[in-house]
């Protein structure tokens, strides 16, 4: 890191006091964040200022670094003590002190104490994906939320379910930077949530980070959705249709016995209430089953004889009531 003139990168004059360092950091800071600013140089000054400021909070550092400038941290590596104007025997030199912990900066205080109090939020580096080209939203930020779209089934939003996402998280490195990490979040999704539906997490990061996740419902074998609705489509014989009858029915949490009632047409939809998805009211959908009327595509001996029995004996003839109508352009 090119070391600049630490008054110039706070903003402050040489007799600023301990209270306005503290102030002019936290301006700075706010400023050239990764998180807020996102300038390809941001991260590399907002470093700057941090070691800033680690420098002029410190009373001794600061007194070297104000006699030597620059060359501050020789003189400390060599042990020089500025209150006695000699050499002192602990040899721990700013490079060994200037470091990351697991709560923030060594020394008496706090660096992310610092960000907590700027941002508002938990004194942390952390984003989640699609972190290009959006803003993050603290205290005072009204940028927009990071977006995650979270693949879920079916079952997850009749039944409810815990999901864990892998977020991308920047954190503090033991060399004053920033490493990339993942880290794992658990995600409850409840009832009462469709496809698009959204699950909004905040206080996230440093900057107290709003979190939206967006639920994608993957494609179901049996049923699509139709808001709290779910469609389906059951096959069911001709002599079904006619004669009408109970047959088994798929929900997303077993089987219940559809009856199909007699004279049923092809495409006639029924109901099964309640076996829908549930609303945040809790107040469930149904299930919309369309019948699907087949014709067998081969018949025994004996099944032949008795339909043509039945074309002999029946007086149905659909022509009489339908006529010949020309193709819809919805059937073409």
């Amino acid at each position: 890191m090119q070391t600049q003139d630490y008054y110039t990168l706070l903003g402050i004059s040489k007799s600023a006091s301990n209270d306005d360092i503290r102030k002019a950091y936290r301006k700075t800071a706010r400023k050239f964040h990764p998180d807020i600013n996102k300038d390809p140089e941001a991260e590399e000054r907002f470093k700057e200022i941090a070691e800033a400021y680690e420098v002029l909070k410190d009373t001794e550092k600061r007194k070297l670094y104000d006699q030597y400038g620059s060359n501050y941290k020789e003189a400390q590596s060599s042990g020089f003590h500025p209150n006695n104007g000699g050499f002192a025997s602990n040899k721990t030199g700013y490079g060994d002190e200037f470091h990351f912990e697991s709560g923030g900066f060594a020394g008496n205080e706090n660096i992310n104490d610092i960000l907590k109090n700027l941002f508002g939020g938990a004194g942390q580096y952390e984003s989640g994906q699609a972190r290009s080209g959006r803003q993050q939203a603290g205290a005072g930020f009204t940028g927009p939320p990071t977006e995650y779209e979270l693949q879920v089934s079916l079952e997850d939003v009749y039944l409810g379910a815990v999901k864990y996402i892998s977020l991308q998280s920047w954190e503090p490195d033991t060399h004053g930077g920033l490493q990339q990490v993942s880290k794992e979040l658990k995600v409850t999704v409840p009832k009462g949530v469709t496809d698009g539906s959204v699950i909004r997490i905040g206080g996230t990061g440093a900057v107290n980070e709003r979190l939206h996740i967006r639920l994608k419902v993957t494609p179901h074998k049996r049923f699509s959705v139709a808001g709290y609705d779910l469609k389906t489509t059951v096959a069911v014989s001709p002599w079904e249709a006619i004669l009408g009858v109970k047959i088994p029915v798929e929900t997303i949490d077993g089987k219940v016995n559809l009856i199909i009632p007699k004279g049923a047409q092809n495409a006639t939809q029924l109901r099964v209430k309640g076996k829908g998805l549930t609303n945040k009211n809790g107040i469930a959908g149904d299930i919309i089953v369309t019948l699907d009327v087949h014709l067998p595509g081969e018949l025994s001996e004996k099944e032949e004889k008795l339909i043509k029995s039945l074309a002999k004996t029946s007086q149905f003839n659909p022509r009489k009531t339908r006529g010949q109508k020309a193709v819809s352009r919805a059937a073409a």
